[in-house]
């Protein structure tokens, strides 16, 4: 998860139970070593869980750290700050991250002959991004449970333009582009 590439201990201190997390954050040099096993192909994915705790009572005060319920929320950054650390930051080599983000991923689930890669016969899903448009992350209200991002008020220089699925544009860079129901069970039906 981006959390433990990004995010060290001293987090806690800053940024309290909005990075409490399952195992918790460790130390930068271990940070360090998840960034050098990336690019030695020694970790085969990066991905995010969805967290799925209480969207945050602007009426009551934030838990304490003790009692805060794990998780991090990220899915909707998770691909331009990737990206943008990945291509600017680190210059490392752009097929490592769709390595770790789609194609091993979708190997991994055994759906790797509709998902994971651009070639003909394949679902077309796809997140075209601008490398170059600069922006910061905020809260992105109450549909959202970016209000616990640890992220907020980083700049990204990279932004999701477009996002597809099955070749259907479903983000169009401003909103959700189809209706409730459109996704689908791309699981496989071994146990």
């Amino acid at each position: 998860c981006p959390q433990y590439l990004l995010l060290t201990e001293d987090d806690y201190l800053e940024q309290g139970d909005r990075v409490i997390a399952t195992p918790v954050l460790r130390r930068a040099e271990d940070s360090e070593m998840l960034w050098q096993g990336l690019q030695a192909g020694v970790i085969d994915c990066l991905i995010t869980d969805h967290f799925l705790g209480a969207l945050p009572d602007p009426g009551k005060p934030r838990p304490a750290l003790k009692a805060a319920e794990p998780g991090i929320a990220s899915r909707e950054v998770f691909y331009p700050l990737m990206a943008d650390i990945f291509f600017h930051q680190r210059k490392l080599d752009p097929a490592i991250l769709v390595d770790v983000m789609a194609s091993r991923p979708a190997e991994l689930m055994g759906i790797d002959d509709r998902k994971g890669r651009i070639a003909v016969g394949m679902d077309a899903d796809l997140v075209l991004m601008d490398p170059k448009m600069r922006w910061k992350i905020a809260d992105l209200g109450q549909n959202s449970r970016i209000s616990t991002l640890p992220y907020e008020g980083w700049r990204v220089q990279m932004f999701n333009r477009r996002t597809m699925v099955r070749g259907e544009t479903v983000w169009d860079g401003e909103k959700i582009a189809v209706d409730k129901g459109f996704g689908n069970y791309c699981g496989t039906d071994e146990e």
